[in-house]
This record gives structure tokens, sequence and C-alpha cells, in this order.
């Protein structure tokens, strides 16, 4: 008797859920959706400006030590002899 008690009310709440949304509740979960998908689209839009700042940065980076690697290499071979 339980089981069916259980059952009738786990498809009660079941239909509630599907008949008891209105228009305008569907409506402003779209809206959340869309306002959802612009937030990430922003997001993404961002990570990768920030992205390509880094990834600028660490080829002016490489560039500097490559440079400062062959000023190195210069004075090694140009030292001075005692």
């Amino acid at each position: 008797m339980l089981s069916r008690t259980s059952s009738k009310l786990s498809m009660h709440s079941s239909f509630k859920s599907k008949v008891g949304r209105s228009p305008l509740s569907q409506a402003g979960s779209s809206l959340t959706r869309i306002s959802q998908l612009q937030n990430l689209r922003q997001e993404l839009e961002q990570e990768k400006n920030a992205r390509l700042t880094l990834e600028k940065e660490l080829y002016e980076l490489r560039k500097i030590s490559t440079e400062i690697s062959k000023h190195l290499d210069t004075m090694k071979t140009t030292k001075p002899q005692a």
C-alpha cells in the first residue's frame, strides 16, 4: 500500500512540474539561459584576450632572454686575458 501511495505522489509531482509552468515562467527561464550564455561568451572573450596578452608578454620575455644569453656568450668569448 505504501508503494502505491509513493508512486501516486511521484506521478502527481511529475505532472505538476510539467503542467505547472506558465508561459511567463518559461519565458523567464529562456531569458535566464540567454543571459547565462551571454555571460559565458563575455567571459570566454575576456579569457581569450588575457591569453593573447600573456602570449605577447612571453614572446617579449623570450626575446629579452635571448639577447641576454647572446650578450653573456659574447662576454665569455672576449674575456680579457690576465
